[in-house]
């Protein structure tokens, strides 16, 4: 997520340098004051990630009409990631919870037993140990 945040304002910061003409853009209005060498790729950075992340603060926005077109298709490119990131989540979740919660507590036994065999190099654990640890 950090480098799409960092690509993103990178690719911000030449998008309004390079593409927007006239006085007035998001470059000129926020980059250009500040005198810092790395302020470029920190503040178009800070800007996408608030983008991406939906928050927007409203301290930075974008200043001409192409930019904001540009700035609602990163809304909608941070929603969407946002949206398959949270549904992997849960989609692993569910199978987490599928794996563990079906199962008795002599079902989990037994296959607590199975996976001391695969570890084991296909050797089963003795009865005798078995009997000893239920």
């Amino acid at each position: 997520m950090l480098f799409i945040t960092y690509f993103m304002g990178l690719t911000w910061a030449s998008f309004s340098k390079i593409f927007i003409p006239g006085p007035s853009s998001f470059y000129l209005e926020w980059v250009d004051s500040e005198s810092e060498d790395f302020s470029p790729v920190l503040l178009s950075s800070y800007f996408a990630l608030t983008t991406l992340s939906t928050v927007g603060f409203g301290d930075l926005f974008p200043v001409s009409s192409m930019e904001r077109f540009v700035g609602s298709l990163s809304l909608l490119f941070g929603v969407a990631i946002f949206s398959y990131t949270m549904g992997e989540l849960m989609e692993m979740i569910k199978k987490a919870e599928a794996l563990n919660g079906s199962f008795s507590q002599e079902d989990q036994l037994d296959q607590f037993f199975l996976l001391l065999q695969k570890f084991n190099k296909g050797k089963s654990i003795s009865r005798q140990v078995q009997e000893d640890i239920t």
